[in-house]
């Protein structure tokens, strides 16, 4: 979840390993914490300030446009600025542009061993990288894959393929495109690979259009395989350590608007929210049509708010173990690194919102 050239106020002496952190993350450095993130200016004001990144306006983002669309953040007297950013997104983020983004948790964890902090906040999404799509007619379910496209490790969809290699016995030729969506469909498309791993919100518009077809859908829970993996949280919302402190009252906001936002996105018709968003955003557009999003919408919201997007020790048990069967390999090493107390932060749930 995907690097400008930024300064920074600290120079590392591992460019190296900063390089290699783009692979997994995006994010450069997070170095960036050292520099702080700039106080909450706003806090003894009517209205607090946020700039939130992501990489689109597009139906993987659906809740938090829908949030934006409906007045929540408005409602919490939070001025919240949506920055559909690219592959721009992780530097402006360590450029303190962004103060949070929403990201795989496994891309959080690679970032953590690099010895960089980040806290998760709230669980967005669990489980929904885990669709397979072919376009290959002689392909029926995933055993029949050969080569498949994904993403790199420390992502969700890196995750999902390892898992689903050995939930089928398989042993699939990867092809790693960092989550790009547009390369990840075309490569299937073009029959570069058999099969590509990822979220239905990245295939439906070729679904819809019968270039790609579903060979898996996770949300057909009476169909899963018997030995299918325990996930813990896959989407977060993240922030530096140091901006969460210095802006704690606007990341107060945030989270009760977006959760206040989400109780109504669940309960929406696919259709209405489709609608919104189509008026909303010209992003999405490119998802093709109305029913095509609410199509997406539909399959995509059994994934969202596990727990109400409160993370809890058990399961941050269960999301370690998930990442780790699931490529990354470095948890095993050092696990106090990854402590729940170390890499989640919950107090702002808590305080916006109160337990579940």
């Amino acid at each position: 979840m995907h690097p400008a050239n930024v300064r920074i106020c600290v120079r590392s002496r591992r460019r190296g390993a900063s390089m290699r952190l783009v692979a997994l993350f995006g994010l450069v450095s997070l170095l960036a914490a050292a520099c702080g993130g700039g106080s909450d200016h706003s806090t003894g004001e009517s209205k607090s300030r946020l700039t939130m990144g992501v990489i689109n306006a597009g139906p993987a983002y659906a809740p938090l446009y829908w949030a934006e669309a409906k007045g929540y953040f408005d409602k919490v007297g939070l001025n919240l600025t949506i920055s559909a950013d690219g592959a721009g997104m992780p530097g402006n983020f360590v450029a303190g542009k962004s103060d949070v983004i929403w990201s795989s948790q496994g891309s959080t964890l690679a970032v953590i061993n690099q010895g960089k902090p980040v806290s998760s906040i709230y669980g967005t999404e669990a489980g929904g990288s885990a669709y397979v799509v072919t376009a290959n007619p002689a392909v029926k379910n995933p055993a029949h894959c050969k080569t498949v496209s994904t993403g790199t490790p420390g992502q969700a969809l890196y995750a999902w393929a390892k898992q689903l290699e050995k939930v089928y016995g398989v042993k699939w030729k990867l092809t790693q495109l960092s989550g790009d969506v547009s390369a990840l469909t075309s490569n299937v498309i073009a029959g570069r690979t058999d099969c590509a791993v990822g979220s239905i919100a990245y295939y439906q518009t070729a679904v819809e259009k019968g270039q790609l077809q579903v060979v898996f859908d996770p949300t057909d829970k009476a169909n899963l395989p018997s030995n299918w993996p325990i996930l813990g949280t896959e989407g977060v919302l993240v922030a530096l350590p140091k901006t969460l402190a210095d802006k704690r009252n606007s990341f107060e906001r945030l989270v009760k608007g977006f959760n206040d936002a989400l109780a109504d996105y669940l309960a929406a018709t696919p259709a209405d929210i489709a609608k919104t968003l189509m008026d909303h955003h010209k992003g999405f557009a490119a998802t093709g049509s109305v029913d095509a999003l609410a199509k997406t919408i539909e399959q995509t919201r059994p994934n969202l708010s596990p727990n109400k997007g409160y993370i809890t020790k058990d399961v941050w048990s269960s999301t370690l173990s998930f990442y780790q069967s699931g490529g990354l390999d470095f948890l095993a090493n050092n696990p106090g690194k990854f402590d729940y107390d170390k890499v989640v932060d919950m107090s702002v749930y808590e305080a916006a919102i109160g337990r579940p």
